[in-house]
């Protein structure tokens, strides 16, 4: 009976270790690839009006009027030198569809490592991070040309009860797809490990 416990017990745990290399190896995502298009990635890198261009022409499907223009211009300005800018639009003009997606292009870039949105509402602060989530998972394009950037979240599935569990080249993630922000996936060899994107609202601010 003490062998038998004996030679039970090592079974048991060779199988516990093969569980856990098993599951360990399902969760890694592996290194992420090279960039698809380097050529259009230095365009993009440089230039926040062609970064819209080149990876959002779904929402972008019109050429960008004068003060698109000016707008965009001082958004590349501030995400590259800093300083304050209060953007003030018509409603519909796209303003927010233009500001998220330079937020997303100052952490992309290395220009920013944190970044913060603020709206006039809580729920629209939250469509802001749900917008920026669903671009960084299914936009194939951004992928392609920043993949060691964002590797790590369009394998979420836009699932954050996935995100903890999480390895590239055995380590840890530590992405975060909250409601409020975004982490990015700390991968080996990416400048953008750890940054994060936040959306805040003007009535949290003022307490109300």
């Amino acid at each position: 009976m003490v062998v038998a416990t004996a030679e039970y017990e090592s079974g048991k745990a060779r199988a516990l270790e093969w569980n856990r290399r098993t599951s360990a190896q399902v969760r890694d995502i592996g290194p992420p690839p090279p960039p698809k298009n380097p050529a259009q990635r230095g365009d993009a890198f440089g230039d926040l009006g062609a970064f819209l261009r080149l990876y959002f022409a779904q929402s972008f499907p019109l050429e960008f009027s004068p003060d698109h223009l000016d707008v965009i211009s001082t958004l590349e300005r501030v995400a590259t030198s800093g300083g304050l800018y209060a953007l003030a639009m018509p409603r519909g003009s796209g303003k927010t569809t233009i500001t998220i997606r330079a937020a997303l292009w100052a952490i992309l870039t290395g220009r920013r490592k944190f970044v913060t949105i603020v709206s006039a509402t809580d729920n629209a602060a939250k469509k802001c991070i749900r917008a920026l989530k669903m671009e960084l998972t299914h936009n194939a394009a951004l992928y392609a040309d920043f993949p060691k950037e964002i590797h790590g979240i369009p394998q979420l599935q836009g699932d954050n009860r996935r995100a903890g569990g999480q390895l590239c080249e055995g380590e840890r993630t530590s992405v975060v797809l909250g409601q409020s922000e975004i982490v990015f996936p700390t991968i080996p060899g990416s400048s953008v490990s750890g940054c994060v994107i936040t959306s805040r609202s003007e009535e949290r601010r003022v307490g109300k």
